[in-house]
């Protein structure tokens, strides 16, 4: 969201066997959400940037073949070819912009002989691209820049080796590896710096048998006070598994549950949603049923936000979330 009345939303058409028919972009403004172009075949959209509300970035790529970049400039969605970027090997993921003229892309590897994936980031910087392969920890999963040339990363030591992990770029060097005091879930990983002094990490660690699908798990969350990552405790309902953190007295704390007729440890589905505000925690409704996952959330106010929801019952088919007077709606119901 670039302001309360207009935001933006990415990501893909499938065919029936689940491969990507074609890319989608989805424009809020005037109150309604509409489809806009282009829209580019075999292609999904991953990650989504607006580094203000004429500029941003979009990722994405199709199985089996390159990925792909677009850049919204002068009013409209363009495919963006870096010749710095196209020579690189893999897919591209998050996008996470602080300007026009810098920002970085994650950039997955395909799994090596071993079945294990690896990652580099893409930096731009004075508008122009490079790849960075020397990272600290061999598999990064998020950004977030602090200012030109200044970022951290969020990720785990290998994909063989859950370790969560910081480390900080700046000037053209990494300055600091921080291990976040546990395994993780690389795929529940996410960072936001709100600036250069104050941060927050958050991630899932297993529990018992290491299991990340029995409900079990336990939120992780550090935050950094311009010196050290430190383990904090947030106040939300312990039962909580996935936190979401905005600022020292604003987040969000998701309990998924085990449905009473379904016991497939997979099956897990948001049973409790709170939300801090002014340092207070508050339980909001959810009003659409068997939603698996809340993510890509985005800031309004401190009481409104929207989201992406993903159904229980298919991982593939998603829904617009949008909370306002504590209550969590589908968009357009």
């Amino acid at each position: 969201m670039t302001s309360a009345d207009e935001g933006w939303a990415v990501g893909g058409i499938l065919n029936a066997d689940h491969s990507w028919a074609q890319s989608l972009i989805l424009h809020f403004s005037h109150c309604q959400w509409t489809q806009v172009g282009p829209t580019i075949a075999n292609v999904g959209l991953s990650s989504i940037s607006m580094d203000a509300p004429t500029d941003g970035w979009i990722t994405g790529s199709s199985y089996g073949s390159a990925s792909v970049l677009l850049h919204y400039s002068g009013g409209r969605w363009q495919q963006k070819h870096v010749a710095t970027l196209e020579n690189a090997t893999g897919y591209f993921g998050n996008v996470r912009m602080l300007s026009p003229t810098d920002g970085w892309i994650v950039i997955e590897h395909a799994k090596d002989a071993h079945g294990l994936i690896t990652t580099a980031l893409a930096h731009e910087h004075n508008g122009a691209w490079s790849v960075l392969m020397n990272t600290p920890f061999a598999l990064v999963t998020d950004v977030s820049p602090v200012g030109p040339d200044d970022a951290w990363v969020i990720g785990t030591a290998s994909d063989s080796d859950p370790t969560g992990m910081l480390a900080h770029y700046k000037a053209g060097q990494w300055v600091a590896t921080v291990p976040m005091g546990g395994t993780v879930d690389s795929s529940h990983l996410s960072l936001r710096m709100v600036s250069p002094a104050v941060g927050w990490a958050m991630a899932e660690a297993p529990g018992p048998g290491g299991n990340y699908f029995e409900a079990v798990e336990t939120p992780l969350v550090l935050r950094y006070d311009g010196t050290t990552w430190k383990s904090v405790h947030i106040g939300a309902n312990p039962a909580a598994q996935r936190v979401y953190m905005f600022g020292a007295n604003e987040g969000w704390a998701f309990q998924l549950s085990h449905q009473a007729d379904n016991a497939d440890p997979g099956n897990l589905t948001i049973s409790q949603a709170q939300y801090e505000s002014g340092g207070t925690w508050r339980a909001a409704k959810i009003t659409a049923r068997s939603i698996s996952d809340i993510y890509a959330l985005s800031r309004v106010s401190a009481g409104e936000y929207w989201a992406i929801g993903s159904y229980q019952f298919s991982m593939h088919q998603s829904l617009l979330l949008h909370f306002a007077n504590d209550t969590w709606t589908q968009y357009g119901q």
